[in-house]
Parts: C-alpha cells; sequence; structure tokens
C-alpha cells in the first residue's frame, strides 16, 4: 500500500524551482514524438535530468539556460531515477514556465563541463557524455550494420591529453570527421566492449570542428605518432 502511494506522490503534478542547464537538440523517440534534455538545477548541488516533450518550447529553454535565468515549472510530473536517489523530470505542453528569485547561485553541474577521456574510463556503460575535445588519431573504414536496421557505422579513435577511447560514430556523423583533427563531441554515450570502455554516438550528437595549435596537440608536440596514440588500438 506504502508502495502504491509513493509512486502516486513522486507522479503527481509538482512546481519546482530553480535553473535550467545543457538544453540538448530537438529529437525523435522510437514512438516519433519529438523531444529534448535538460538538466534542471533546484538547489546549491542538487541536479535533475529533465526530459520535455514539447519540441516547440526548445527556444525557450534553451535562451533561459543561456541566460542563466531562474524560474519555476509548474505541473511538472516527477519520476524515480533508476540510477539514483534522485527523480527526473517530465515536462509536456501543460507545464507553466515563469522567472523568479530563488535563495541559491546558478551553478551548472560537473557533467556541463569539458570532460577527459581518463574520467570518461571511470563511468559504468550508459553513461552521458556531455562534451569532449580530443584529436582523432586512427579511423577506420565504415561498415553497415545490420543488427536492427541498415546504416553506416564508422569506429574511430579519440586522444586528448588524459588517454584514448575508442568512438562509434552511426549514420550521418560518419562523415563528419578527418583523420589528425580536433573536435568537440557532445553527447555521447558510454559502452563497453569486451571490457574495454568506448563511446557511442546518439541521435542528439553535436560534431564541431576546432582548431588546436599543435604545440598544444593531444599527443604531445608535432603530428600524432603511431607510438605515442596507436599503442592499444582495438
Amino acid at each position: 500500500m506504502s508502495k502504491k502511494q509513493t509512486k502516486a506522490d513522486t507522479q503527481a503534478p509538482q512546481s519546482l524551482c530553480g535553473y535550467i542547464h545543457a538544453v540538448t537538440p530537438v529529437t525523435m523517440s522510437r514512438r516519433n514524438f519529438k523531444y529534448f534534455n535538460a538538466t534542471f538545477q533546484t538547489q546549491r548541488d542538487v541536479f535533475h535530468h529533465t526530459v520535455i516533450f514539447a519540441a516547440e518550447q526548445h527556444i525557450m529553454w534553451s535562451t533561459t539556460a543561456k541566460n542563466g535565468t531562474a524560474v519555476k515549472l509548474t505541473n511538472t510530473t516527477n519520476k524515480p531515477d533508476p540510477n539514483s536517489k534522485s527523480f527526473s523530470i517530465h515536462r509536456d505542453r501543460n507545464t507553466v514556465m515563469e522567472v523568479i528569485d530563488v535563495n541559491f547561485p546558478h551553478n551548472p553541474p560537473i557533467e556541463t563541463q569539458l570532460m577527459y577521456v581518463e574520467d570518461i574510463k571511470l563511468l559504468g556503460p550508459k553513461q552521458h557524455v556531455t562534451k569532449l575535445q580530443p584529436t582523432v588519431v586512427k579511423v577506420n573504414p565504415p561498415t553497415v550494420n545490420a543488427w536492427d536496421t541498415a546504416c553506416e557505422i564508422k569506429e574511430c579513435f579519440l586522444r586528448d591529453k588524459m588517454g584514448q577511447i575508442m568512438l562509434t560514430l552511426w549514420d550521418k556523423l560518419v562523415t563528419q570527421v578527418e583523420l589528425n583533427n580536433t573536435y568537440e563531441f557532445e553527447n555521447m554515450q558510454t559502452r563497453a566492449f569486451r571490457g574495454i570502455p568506448t563511446l557511442t554516438s546518439s541521435r542528439s550528437t553535436i560534431i564541431k570542428p576546432i582548431q588546436r595549435d599543435q604545440s598544444a596537440g593531444n599527443c604531445g608536440e608535432g603530428k600524432p605518432t603511431n607510438s605515442q596514440c596507436l599503442g592499444h588500438s582495438m
């Protein structure tokens, strides 16, 4: 009985106050619903994963996050988060957003900051990786994946100053990287291949080319060599 009551309490419409962070691009669910994700800060160091099933609100959420404005969300649905003792927030067209003042500071979560390969390898599978700025040190030829649906995949090896990791690119992303170029990758997920941590792209992955001085290269000075960058390629 108490279990039923707790579930009802956590899923009832709620009002939450705080700051919006890390708004992702709009994507399509498997059931053909458009949605996007964000992180909602409700206290100085308390953050909740948020799913917004209202694609037309994307510009408003992105602008609010960029401006660091505190808001109140009314009529949200809060669901237990299986990955923590917290809850995730689900929002739809019935949710109302209004600007307010709160008594705690705007504090971006750690996961919205730049990450390094060394840190990513400590994460378990299916964890969100928000931002990485590595150099592509090896690219395998594209192949066709026929497990679920026929689409192109490409394995490439990324290296920053803290280490190297393999990334699997899917579909349209396979043409967006070139060998020895440096990019900012946003919104990836961790996987494990034969016990070795790897990365995979998702529908919300963004790849941006960035300019980097050779002297600040991820594999030391000058161009990366096989012994520096390809020593543990798979």
